[in-house]
């Protein structure tokens, strides 16, 4: 269990810092191996095949920037992941979308690194592991900043119209067409999201980084599908989230007392 503890120990040590350093200090990172094992046997030879990966995700942002992605986790060391290209010439599987995960990453001025959609097809059946951890703990934002997305696997088995999530399975057996997606977590985001300047809203939207509705619900920011900021809007949602947040440090200094 070392492993997989000592990710979120490592970030739990970071937040009690924060409070006496918190120029230096990252929120927390996606901190989970995401750990995967495809194998099965080659029909025509009969030898037996298996391939294992981790997964990239974002990291907390920063006390002067955003949150890097995407990366292994803080006790990865030098792991690497598998190149699509030798997945698909080794391994009866196909590589159909490796994209950022919009939405993914933790709101703040500052904001989280952003995880991964990766998504494979079974070209035969052939069976998966995984295990996804921290799924019930969003990698946490700090000074107002908002937590990531947690990591998961979406399996739609051919014949389905709507897939099955996953956090951990042993064994599964995915049927020839089936396609496996793994969602990477993102980081936490730092500083009031109803503080990040505009233009870096409007040019995360525009990189896919932050979908329009994201920019709305996450940092009061209402775009048009020209990405044009409708200003009078973008104040009243703005000034709501600020209320919201101070209403919410309120209830919280009345549960201290």
């Amino acid at each position: 269990q070392w492993n997989m503890t000592i990710k979120t120990v490592i970030d739990t040590v970071y937040l009690a810092m924060s409070q006496a350093m918190p120029e230096r200090i990252p929120a927390a990172h996606h901190s989970t191996n995401g750990l995967y094992i495809f194998f099965g046997k080659d029909p025509k030879t009969g030898y037996r095949f298996s391939t294992i990966d981790t997964v990239l995700g974002g990291w907390g942002a920063r006390p002067d920037g955003d949150g890097f992605s995407p990366l292994k986790t803080v006790t990865h060391g030098d792991t690497r992941s598998i190149p699509c290209e030798v997945e698909e010439t080794f391994f009866p599987m196909r590589v159909e979308r490796y994209v950022w995960r919009a939405d993914s990453a933790g709101p703040g001025t500052f904001r989280g690194g952003l995880g991964l959609s990766k998504v494979y097809r079974a070209l035969q059946d052939i069976e998966l592991i995984c295990a996804f951890e921290r799924t019930k703990c969003p990698p946490w934002g700090l000074f107002g900043g908002g937590p990531a997305q947690v990591g998961y696997v979406l399996v739609t088995q051919p014949g389905e119209n709507k897939p099955t999530r996953y956090h951990k399975v042993t064994a599964l057996v995915l049927k020839e067409g089936a396609t496996v997606e793994f969602l990477s977590a993102g980081g936490g985001g730092r500083g009031p999201a109803y503080e990040r300047e505009v233009s870096r809203v409007v040019e995360d939207v525009l990189h896919g980084y932050v979908t329009l509705e994201g920019a709305r619900r996450d940092y009061g920011v209402a775009l048009d599908a020209d990405l044009t900021v409708m200003l009078n809007e973008t104040h009243a949602l703005r000034a709501k989230l600020a209320q919201s947040a101070l209403h919410a440090k309120q209830a919280v200094k009345e549960l201290q007392a």
